[in-house]
């Protein structure tokens, strides 16, 4: 598919035989009649039924970017963008920050600082994070921009299609280079409403790690951490699990050298879908704060 953005919609130009139905479900869109029905898809800018099959050199009309109110309020913050189109916002949230409010009417966050981009690029559009990151961690989060492919982008998070990667400076030695997976499922712990814990009553999650560099004598490590799930701080619970807290992590570590906020960062990210030609593939460098920590005991580069 070849598309374009034309003010709020999207023309997707199909290039082979396609029954609609299937670039429905590819996009992962809804029901077929409904977008028909509500005017959100039309076919070489007619109604068609459903069923219809898509012909070489069809275009379809998607209205995938309806003007919508700012649903955060705008409040200036210094916003790090890395990357932008007409689907996606990504930027790099600082360590600190809570990527959104308990209620529309807060304020201080991302989602406020987002709203804010939007409006002085006179852009009504929702602010609709894919994902979050805890207040603590810094790094990529990634915004929707339409809400009608919003789905799409949900499904590729649940399907693995976007991957996301994090630095992790951990209490204990790991051997360089060493790899492995913690597989243990995750649910709130009874004790204390705001930790998480490993609980076999508790929802599926993997880890991978890979150690990247490492100290017996400071007795710390860094590990890049890859998601094979999803689950509230699934990273922190796995490596203190592992009996190596990420160092100064409030909830799970009990460590606070080098750095005064937790040693976690959400560096690297790829997406892969059907919307782009190739793969997506995003990353920024270490924080300043954790190179500047660690870069002596750890012979950073």
């Amino acid at each position: 598919m070849e598309w374009i953005r034309q003010n709020e919609y999207l023309l997707l130009r199909i290039n082979e035989e396609v029954a609609l139905n299937e670039i429905v479900s590819l996009l992962n869109l809804g029901n077929t009649d409904k977008l028909i029905n509500t005017h959100k898809l039309q076919v070489e800018r007619k109604k068609v039924a459903s069923d219809y099959i898509c012909k070489k050199g069809d275009t379809l009309r998607l209205h995938a970017f309806p003007m919508q109110e700012i649903d955060f309020i705008p409040e200036y913050h210094p916003l790090h963008i890395i990357y932008e189109d007409d689907f996606l916002l990504v930027v790099d949230k600082p360590a600190g920050m809570l990527v959104h409010p308990d209620t529309k009417e807060g304020k201080g966050t991302l989602a406020n600082a987002v709203a804010y981009y939007y409006e002085g690029q006179g852009l009504s559009i929702s602010v609709r994070p894919l994902h979050r990151l805890d207040v603590e961690t810094s790094g990529l989060v990634v915004f929707s921009k339409s809400s009608l492919l919003q789905p799409h982008f949900d499904a590729l998070l649940s399907e693995k299609k976007i991957n996301r990667e994090y630095y992790a400076f951990v209490d204990g030695y790991y051997r360089k280079g060493q790899r492995f997976s913690v597989e243990l499922p995750i649910g709130r712990d009874r004790h204390d409403s705001k930790k998480r814990r490993v609980s076999q009553t508790g929802k599926w999650a993997k880890t991978n790690f890979e150690c990247l560099s490492s100290s017996r004598e400071a007795n710390c490590s860094l590990v890049r951490c890859t998601l094979e799930s999803g689950r509230t701080h699934q990273i922190r619970v796995h490596l203190e699990a592992h009996k190596h807290p990420i160092i100064a992590d409030p909830l799970y570590g009990t460590r606070y050298d080098y750095v005064n906020r937790m040693a976690l960062q959400a560096y690297r990210l790829t997406i892969n879908s059907p919307l782009y030609d190739e793969t997506l593939y995003l990353e920024i460098p270490m924080a300043k704060d954790l190179r500047k920590g660690f870069s002596k005991v750890l012979k950073l580069k």
